[in-house]
């Protein structure tokens, strides 16, 4: 149902859902793409630093290359230019370490 009112730009809603989901989550893959959903529904609003704090939550469980990239591209949007930098050099380290 999120998903549904996120593709009619109905992002509050969506994220309203999303917010009400997490405490049902079944485990830490379940959190962390209801985090990740809720980074991208925020970024669409332009609040962005819900966005960065959603995608760091979901960075938390499951660190991986999109997350870093979420977190940095948002930290781009509005100028944290540090916080970028420390997400893509995050992913710098994971191609490195593959």
């Amino acid at each position: 149902m999120a998903q549904n009112l996120a593709f009619s730009n109905n992002y509050s809603r969506a994220i309203s859902i999303l917010t009400r989901q997490l405490a049902y989550a079944k485990n830490n893959s379940e959190r962390n793409e209801i985090y990740l959903n809720l980074g991208a529904d925020y970024e669409n609003e332009q609040d962005f630093a819900h966005a960065i704090s959603a995608y760091e939550a979901a960075d938390s469980l499951e660190p991986s290359y999109g997350t870093n990239d979420s977190v940095a591209r948002t930290a781009v949007d509005i100028g944290d230019k540090s916080t970028a930098i420390t997400y893509y050099v995050r992913n710098e380290q994971l191609i490195t370490n593959e």
